[in-house]
């Protein structure tokens, strides 16, 4: 135990890591943004992306230092669709399913969220508790606070304190125990709420999500609710059978369109601006590199007039830039088409049940290179209705098991051997299980193993290779109808 280290007790001096708005969003926020009021979305159902209204919700400051989830979280998301239902909104939310693109620095959103925390706890053993709380509240503050580290498409929305990824358990838990429809999208939620909003039966009114969602061909985006409250007594406050009651007519909500974008930039063509939004960074691409140095990173604006000197086309920009080290090591004008191809032809489950990518007849053949490997129905069916989490489902589709680090950096030899060495075989037995029942492509698929503390070392084993596999080891079994009806009395289920 004398080796192991501790982030959130080294004395080493570390940097806190920046977070940084986004540069449209910073010129949205002030340029083509307007409010309305929220009574105009009476009797309209509004599709939500899970993940940008979890980035948005309510924070604890000290979620980090206590761990576990936020304790306020569940009441506060009740409290907020219960009052969005009382002036007749119906939430539809649509979550993320299985990652889709190119990573090509996994490890590095959550090891510089474990460096921010280590600083946290630094400030915090330093006596200076109130500076060491409101680093923990600063990262809390979610709306807009994110880092994009260059080489990653991950966001860091908060300095160790639960991402969104890991609530959304948590919120499909808390939607359904409360009549709240939900989807989980076979990829990404912004291309399945695109299509419930262009189909032809509409399947929502409007949508509640990122500016991203500009990518996919929406028109108006709600980018925020501001719901007013009549105010308290001082006896009423903390009880939850008090809550604050809703004032309608003082409440709004906040959205922007397309329109009043492009007429904000001086007419420009709406290719133009989707490449801007492109270039000027997403959790679709990394920013163009040119745009996003540390001296210097350049306004919304200023991606735009950089395309638009190149004649609007990311190619002849590329070609420019082609001398600069980042635009050559990312391949940045191969990843750019990549993400157009993957925004284009997307992969959605449809109003049939099908999975079909957008505009199939113009989808090119290798596709699953710029969105992903394709699951069977089955498999696509449950995860849709969230019966089976997408974590397991990444695994066998990429091939990859990654082990990201924990909130104080797993430091510990500990800890480290307990993920390698104890965890590693329940991991495979849980891959060899849900491969025995698909076809031989997953079932000899060979999967590598990558954890934060040795990125560059990994561990490889082909399915196929486990043993005993799932199906040896309950070859054995013998269990009669009777004992099977006997229990299902005992636990009062239903014998039909």
């Amino acid at each position: 135990m004398g080796s192991e280290t501790n982030p959130s007790k080294s004395k080493s001096k570390r940097s806190l890591i920046l977070f940084i708005v986004p540069t449209f969003d910073t010129w949205a926020a002030t340029r083509v943004t307007k409010p309305q009021q929220i009574s105009s979305l009476n009797d309209s159902v509004v599709g939500i992306d899970a993940t940008y209204y979890l980035e948005n919700s309510a924070k604890e400051p000290l979620v980090t230092a206590l761990g576990g989830f936020p304790l306020a979280l569940e009441s506060s998301i009740v409290r907020e669709l219960k009052d969005l239902q009382s002036i007749g909104l119906r939430p539809h939310f649509v979550f993320n399913g299985l990652d889709h693109g190119i990573d090509d620095d996994p490890f590095g959103p959550s090891l510089a969220s474990a460096t921010n925390n280590a600083v946290a706890f630094e400030t915090y053993e330093s006596n200076q508790a109130a500076q060491a709380i409101q680093v923990f509240r600063s990262s809390g503050t979610g709306l807009n606070q994110q880092l994009l580290l260059p080489g990653s498409r991950r966001l860091i929305y908060a300095l160790g304190t639960p991402t969104p990824a890991a609530l959304s358990e948590f919120l499909k838990k808390t939607l359904h125990k409360h009549g709240i429809p939900f989807t989980v999208a076979p990829y990404s939620a912004l291309a399945q709420l695109a299509y419930y909003e262009k189909h032809p039966n509409h399947f929502v009114d409007a949508i509640y999500g990122p500016s991203e969602l500009f990518l996919y061909g929406v028109e108006k985006i709600i980018t925020r609710f501001k719901l007013a409250h009549q105010p308290q007594d001082a006896s009423e406050r903390g009880n939850p059978k008090k809550a604050p009651q809703l004032v309608p007519e003082s409440s709004e909500f906040l959205w922007i369109d397309r329109r009043s974008c492009l007429e904000e930039l001086g007419r420009i063509p709406s290719a133009l601006f989707d490449d801007s939004l492109l270039l000027a960074g997403s959790k679709t691409l990394v920013p163009f590199p040119p745009t996003n140095k540390p001296t210097k990173i350049y306004p919304f604006r200023d991606v735009v007039n950089l395309l638009a000197s190149s004649g609007g086309s990311v190619v002849s920009l590329c070609n420019q830039y082609s001398d600069d080290e980042e635009v050559q090591r990312l391949d940045y004008l191969d990843r750019y088409k990549r993400a157009v191809a993957g925004i284009r032809h997307h992969v959605v489950i449809t109003s049939e049940g099908d999975i079909e990518a957008l505009d199939k007849d113009n989808a090119p053949s290798d596709l699953h290179d710029c969105v992903g490997q394709r699951l069977p129905e089955e498999l696509n069916m449950y995860l849709s209705r969230g019966m089976i989490r997408p974590r397991v489902l990444n695994w066998l589709a990429s091939g990859t098991i990654l082990i990201l680090a924990p909130y104080d950096g797993g430091d510990s030899k500990v800890y480290q051997d307990l993920v390698r060495k104890q965890l590693e075989p329940l991991r495979r037995q849980t891959l060899s299980l849900l491969a025995d029942s698909l076809n031989r492509y997953y079932q000899r698929k060979e999967i590598t193993t990558r954890y934060w503390f040795d990125p560059k070392v990994s561990s490889k084993v082909n399915i196929k290779d486990l043993l005993p596999s799932p199906k040896d080891s309950i070859a054995s079994w013998n269990v009669k109808e009777d004992a099977m009806l006997n229990r299902r009395q005992t636990l009062g289920v239903s014998t039909r």
